[in-house]
């Protein structure tokens, strides 16, 4: 058998049959005949010939236990290399040895099988003929590491089939420390298509998940877009007034400015007579300087609210930033206590120090303004509304306390759902908190509430100040680059 004698002969070393009892004894007996000495046992000078007779039939029957022995060596022997023959040529790993010239010396039927051809037409042929085209030069490269390299190494490479199919396999190849000369390389294959299929369908799958949440994230922007809008509707009543009472009095100092420069004109126009006193135009100057200074104050206010009500009302571009978290909670308290047409004036109790936070500012502001206009809505008149901040190590927090009615214990566990909510129709879309917390997550943090039927309601957020944990995929691919 070809495939016999060369499997067995490459990577295997040949085993010596196991002594016998007799093998001891044997040895001294014919020693003891090349010295011409007497072999021990032998019958002395007075033996008779049943002596003789008898010592012979024993060293015949020690042979026989020798030749037994010998041949239960040999067939324990035979059935292990038939068993190892078996083994290699049936293993569903693609094996095949390689010589000096880099031909193929012996191959099973797996790897038979990968390369398209029959085990005895493959013999004789270098493997590097079914090595792709473009992958040669590093096949080369990788054998010639493989010779001078210690152990095994794997590469993958582009195989064509005898009849002429590409098939990428895995391959693992070391040298056989085998007698003198060129070592032959031993080497395993195994068919990574299936394996290449399922990457390609794993990165397909992934590119349609990342589309997806990125259509997710565009809905959610819109979902978010559409809150503020109806927060703005529902305090429209207020924003008109917040912005109608400096307009009122810019008005107001308009008419004064206009009375002032009227008389200022007339002076100019109707000189004094020849020895009347002069014109005391100081008071005028006066009025005309505070109403111009009024009406000033009252236009730096509309912008301040129209710009407020511009920025809240601009689409999320969705960017992250280093921000300072009083000014997104002040931004927040002007639009509501703006709109609210100053009939609830929060008490702050801010922290000495600014937290600046890694956010989306405008998601963040959203949320403030979301949990101040709930509270002000729940207290009565008389009630009281505190926005605290302040910092625990790494992490930021604001809490929006209120005087109100409180949160029914059955209500609790309901107040982040989306559409729930116990205002009247009109009032509210019940999507506020559960976009907020929807926002809080994103961010790294977290939203909780205390609340006492009776006594009030207090919601505490908690942000991270470098924003959310990344990935682990990403994380990952920042060390790595």
């Amino acid at each position: 058998m070809g495939s016999s004698e060369s499997a067995g002969s490459v990577g295997r070393r040949q085993q010596k049959p196991p002594k016998g009892p007799g093998d001891a004894l044997s040895r001294r007996i014919a020693t003891a005949r090349l010295a011409g000495e007497p072999f021990p046992g032998a019958p002395g000078p007075g033996a008779t010939h049943p002596d003789l007779l008898h010592e012979l039939q024993v060293h015949q029957a020690e042979l026989e236990l020798q030749n037994q022995e010998l041949r239960r060596a040999q067939v324990a022997l035979e059935e292990k290399r038939d068993r190892s023959l078996e083994l290699y040529d049936f293993a569903p790993l693609g094996c095949l040895t390689l010589d000096a010239e880099r031909r193929i010396a012996d191959v099973n039927l797996a790897a038979a099988g990968l390369l398209g051809a029959d085990r005895a037409a493959l013999r004789g042929r270098p493997f590097l003929y079914f090595v792709d085209l473009p992958d040669r030069p590093r096949w080369s490269a990788f054998l010639e590491e493989v010779v001078t390299g210690g152990p095994a190494l794997t590469s993958e490479l582009l195989l064509q089939t005898a009849d002429g199919v590409a098939v990428p396999v895995q391959v693992t190849c070391t040298r056989a420390e085998i007698g003198e000369g060129p070592p032959p390389i031993l080497c395993a294959l195994v068919d990574v298509t299936e394996r290449h299929r399922a990457e390609a369908d794993r990165e397909r799958r992934i590119a349609e998940l990342q589309a997806l949440n990125a259509r997710l994230e565009q809905a959610h922007l819109q979902l978010l877009q559409s809150d503020k809008l109806a927060a703005l509707g529902q305090l429209s009543a207020g924003v008109a007034h917040e912005l109608n009472t400096p307009l009122t009095y810019v008005k107001s100092n308009l008419f004064v400015v206009d009375q002032c420069v009227r008389a200022l004109l007339a002076t100019e126009q109707a000189p004094a007579a020849p020895g009347a006193p002069a014109h005391d135009l100081g008071p005028v100057r006066q009025d005309l300087r505070q109403s111009l200074a009024e009406a000033r104050a009252g236009v730096d206010r509309m912008v301040r609210v129209v710009g407020d009500l511009r920025a809240f009302a601009r689409a999320d571009a969705g960017h992250w930033e280093r921000a300072d978290l009083h000014e997104i909670v002040d931004r927040a308290l002007r639009i509501v206590v703006g709109a609210l047409g100053g009939t609830l004036q929060p008490t702050r109790a801010f922290a000495a120090e600014a937290p600046r936070v890694h956010c989306r500012p405008s998601q963040l502001e959203q949320v403030f303004m979301n949990l101040i206009v709930n509270a002000a809505q729940a207290v009565k008149a008389g009630g009281e509304v505190v926005v605290r901040t302040g910092r625990a190590g790494e992490l930021a927090w604001v809490e929006v306390e209120d005087t109100g009615q409180g949160i029914p214990q059955a209500h609790l566990g309901r107040i982040f759902e989306p559409f729930f909510t116990t205002k009247p129709v009109g009032e509210g879309t019940g999507l506020g908190l559960s976009l907020a917390h929807g926002i809080v997550r994103g961010h790294g943090g977290a939203i909780e509430v205390r609340s006492v039927v009776g006594s009030g309601t207090t919601f505490r957020v908690t942000l991270p100040l470098d924003g959310p944990a990344p990935p682990p995929e990403d994380a990952a691919a920042r060390e790595g680059g």
